[in-house]
């Protein structure tokens, strides 16, 4: 089971790849990165509220969950500062 989290996960095309991953046998949604949503659970933002992930502010949040993969889908602005931090 790969462990993936995904940053900008409250977005549109975010929640799709939270969707996606969520649905795959062999992915773990484990982290979901976002300024809006803090807190509420992207179950059901995605559809499926048997997936009790919590949307966080903080990148830390990646190390939390112990991810293997990160996906990031936020503004061209922030990117480049996510990917250093990664």
């Amino acid at each position: 089971m790969i462990r993936v989290g995904v940053v900008g996960a409250c977005g549109r095309m975010g929640l799709m790849v939270c969707r996606t991953v969520a649905e795959q046998p062999d992915l773990a949604l484990e982290a979901a990165v976002d300024r809006s949503r803090i807190g509420e659970s992207i179950g059901p933002l995605i559809g499926d509220p048997k997936v009790d992930v919590p949307v966080s502010d903080e990148l830390d949040r990646l190390l939390e969950a112990r991810i293997e993969v990160a996906v990031d889908f936020t503004h061209p602005s922030v990117v480049m500062a996510n990917v250093r931090w990664c």
